[in-house]
């Protein structure tokens, strides 16, 4: 007989661009900061990529680290969080997480616990950095 496989973690891991938000993050936050069109810089970024036959997600965080640098800008900590205040989500991600959690507590009939590793959705609803992901994990204190 083989033995039971015990789970207490699930992780749930969102790519951000297209997935949360129409336009990459960049198009809301650090391309105006640095005065760049978005056009432009995805046409730079993807002819670059081409003719290099380089990864193009390397190319684009290469030229908004030299755009930044360029043009004098620092990006603190407090930066991302006045920057995600400009991204518009699709409808439902501002309650995505709080629905989900809702979800596997019933689901678990009270055996999981929603513990958010950097609370993910409440930081989208006070537009802070956001993290991508959140954590379920097993109420201890049920066992």
């Amino acid at each position: 007989m083989s033995k039971s496989f015990f789970q207490n973690t699930i992780a749930l891991v969102y790519d951000f661009d297209g997935t949360l938000s129409p336009q990459p993050m960049q198009e809301y936050t650090v391309l105006p900061k640095i005065g760049e069109k978005p056009a432009v810089f995805w046409e730079k970024v993807n002819r670059e990529a081409r003719e290099t036959e380089s990864d193009p997600m390397l190319v684009y965080m290469r030229h908004i680290i030299e755009a930044l640098e360029r043009e004098r800008v620092d990006v603190k900590r407090e930066d991302f969080a006045a920057m995600a205040g400009k991204i518009e989500y699709f409808p439902g991600v501002t309650t995505w997480f709080a629905r989900m959690n809702a979800y596997v507590k019933r689901r678990s009939r009270g055996q999981v616990d929603d513990q958010e590793h950097q609370g993910w959705h409440h930081q989208v609803h006070r537009r802070k950095p956001c993290q991508q992901h959140t954590a379920l994990q097993r109420n201890r204190n049920a066992m």
